[in-house]
């Protein structure tokens, strides 16, 4: 792995198992842009939204009760319908259990949203890169670490010297 270079580096694009415009990272702020992505070399996929028939009952989620108590186990057969962001979704046992536990109101808005809307409210981890010099040929490079840290920082090069 040292020699191919490959140690240290995230898992290239090409890895991937799900097209990244479908993936859990378009829900973080920043994340979100589809063309950058291309240009990186994530695969991204035309997804076109159909609806399938559906032949359960379905429930607007405006017409959901308000009160927890009021919620029967027949919702676990019911398909939701969120007008809103016009998604389909389901509830399923454990979701009902911990909502009944807890005495929380059923979801009126679809989990990939609500998850999207969640993760962009809190933000995400911002990562600033600064200009270092390496302390052993002087080549400048960009790394994580701040200049007043106390950690001697080499640049490839001479971290790959440093560790095989």
């Amino acid at each position: 792995m040292f020699v191919q270079g490959d140690y240290g580096e995230f898992f290239p694009p090409s890895l991937s198992s799900i097209p990244y415009n479908i993936s859990v990272a378009t829900s973080y702020s920043g994340y979100d842009n589809i063309e950058i992505a291309k240009k990186y070399g994530y695969d991204v996929e035309e997804i076109k939204e159909t609806i399938p028939e559906i032949t359960e009952k379905v429930i607007k989620s405006i017409d959901l009760p308000k009160d927890i108590k009021n919620v029967t186990d027949d919702i676990l057969q019911a398909v939701i319908f969120d007008q809103e962001n016009k998604k389909y979704f389901r509830i399923i046992r454990p979701e009902l259990d911990f909502y009944r536990q807890h005495n929380l109101p059923l979801p009126r808005i679809n989990p990939f949203t609500r998850l999207s809307e969640k993760r962009k409210r809190f933000g995400t981890i911002v990562f600033e890169l600064y200009n270092r010099s390496c302390p052993q040929c002087g080549n400048n490079f960009q790394t994580s670490y701040a200049p007043d840290r106390p950690e001697i920082v080499y640049c490839e090069q001479c971290y790959q010297q440093e560790v095989v």
